[in-house]
């Protein structure tokens, strides 16, 4: 049984069931909308749509990291990318709600205009910034945000994309709800991104990798442990927690959030697994024999 688990932790297959599952649910509330027009809610495939983005880098992120010669180092750098750009969509809710408050207009900010919301996201950024700073050891300087510019980057082309579609698409409507209602659609592009800059950086290290020195077993399990605390207690609040209170009810979004959840704790256990089981360390890297 334990055998089964960990190969199961190991493939793709948990997320890849998980992409054709979103998938289908999308095609089902895709013919419903052209059906019936105007009986069915798009909100809900449009919802299943960011989830389906969301965990569609997971398998290539195992596959990348289960396929490298030094995987200490893989997992740090991942576990410190995820994190910054979990902190940056949070920063981005934490304000989103008092711009909500001060637009009488707007009715963008329902999803997180609950107070238990708001103080969820400010414990969530909190404790997220400790953990980079502590157990990352992330330092807030110019040169260390330079290394991860992909995430700076990508909040400038999702704020010119939200620009666009709602100034452009929807011909200037969405100026009567203001800025709030462009921040919210700018927040649900970055947290449909969020293992995108991981990804990117992953595929984007080649066998330069080995020129590093890793980290040693135990800071990559320290880091991998609190981390992932942290990404299980998080998802379990957005994907059970806040989804049961909202009285969510409709089967397709709520079997999203399920979805979601499940593909999220199996990264998680493979993540784990892999800091705690891989024997990659310092003296097993290839090294180039002097000359």
């Amino acid at each position: 049984m334990l055998g089964f688990v960990q190969r199961l932790l190991e493939s793709r297959s948990i997320p890849f069931v998980s992409t054709l599952a979103i998938a289908a649910m999308i095609a089902c509330k895709q013919y419903k909308v052209m059906t019936k027009p105007n009986r069915v809610d798009p909100f809900v495939r449009d919802f299943l749509l960011t989830i389906l983005i969301q965990v569609l880098p997971i398998a290539p992120l195992k596959g990348r990291i289960m396929s490298s010669v030094n995987r200490l180092s893989l997992l740090s750098r991942t576990a410190s990318k995820v994190l910054l750009m979990h902190i940056s969509v949070l920063i981005l809710r934490v304000t989103l709600v008092p711009l909500g408050f001060l637009s009488k207009k707007s009715d963008a900010n329902d999803l997180y205009d609950s107070p238990m919301d708001f103080w969820a996201n400010v414990a969530a950024l909190v404790s997220a910034v400790f953990l980079m700073n502590i157990v990352c050891e992330f330092r807030w300087t110019v040169e260390e945000f330079r290394t991860h510019s992909d995430i700076s980057a990508l909040h400038i082309l999702g704020m010119v994309y939200c620009a666009f579609i709602c100034v452009v698409l929807n011909r200037g409507e969405t100026a009567k709800l203001g800025v709030v209602f462009w921040l919210q659609n700018y927040i649900n592009s970055m947290e449909m991104l969020a293992f995108m800059p991981a990804v990117w950086m992953l595929f984007q290290t080649d066998e330069k990798l080995l020129a590093f020195e890793p980290l040693s077993q135990v800071d990559t399990q320290r880091q991998a442990f609190w981390v992932l605390v942290w990404m299980m207690a998080f998802n379990m609040y957005e994907d059970c927690i806040a989804t049961t209170m909202s009285g969510l009810r409709e089967p397709c979004a709520v079997a999203g959030h399920i979805v979601h959840f499940v593909t999220i704790i199996d990264f998680i256990f493979f993540f784990l697994q892999e800091a705690y089981e891989s024997k990659v360390a310092k003296n097993e890297c290839h090294m180039t024999p002097k000359s």
